[in-house]
Formats: structure tokens, sequence, C-alpha cells
């Protein structure tokens, strides 16, 4: 499997998912099985499907949002949520 992501923190916090979700490491387990294949990418769109599908629907209240980001990526896709949602 190759770690794209070279954020030390998220790939850490990635392990610990893996390692304390069965249905996150099964997952994981079967797509680095199967290999670079068609039933991988379904496997993987259908479990980002049922974990967007799980997802409450949030409420209209107004929330506050604090976002760290100290490496250049990690800046971009934090800018790319401000710009989605607002400041």
């Amino acid at each position: 499997m190759i770690c794209a992501d070279s954020d030390p923190v998220r790939q850490a916090l990635f392990a610990n998912l893996k390692k304390t979700s069965l249905l996150v490491g099964f997952v994981c387990g079967f797509h680095e099985r199967l290999g670079k294949t068609w039933a991988s990418t379904i496997l993987v769109s259908c479990y980002g499907l049922k974990s967007f599908l799980s997802i409450a629907a949030t409420r209209r209240e107004a929330g506050r949002m604090l976002a760290v980001a100290s490496h250049a990526n990690a800046r971009r896709q934090v800018e790319r949520v401000v710009s989605l949602v607002g400041t």
C-alpha cells in the first residue's frame, strides 16, 4: 500500500482508526488484498457511500470551527473547507 499522505499526524490517526474500528480494519485489509482492481474500487466506493449516508443531518444552528494546519497540504485543505463553509 502506498502512503501518499505525508502528514504524520493523519497517518497516526488513520492507523489508530484501523486498529480500533473493526469495519474500517476489515475494509482496508480486504482492499489491500484485492489490489488495484475494479472490485477494490467498488468496495471503497460502497464504504464511502455507507459512511456518507450514515452522517446525521446538521442542525441549522450556527457553530464555530477551529482548524490548525502546519503543513502546506493541510493548509490547502483547510482553505478549501473554509471556501465551502464560509468564514
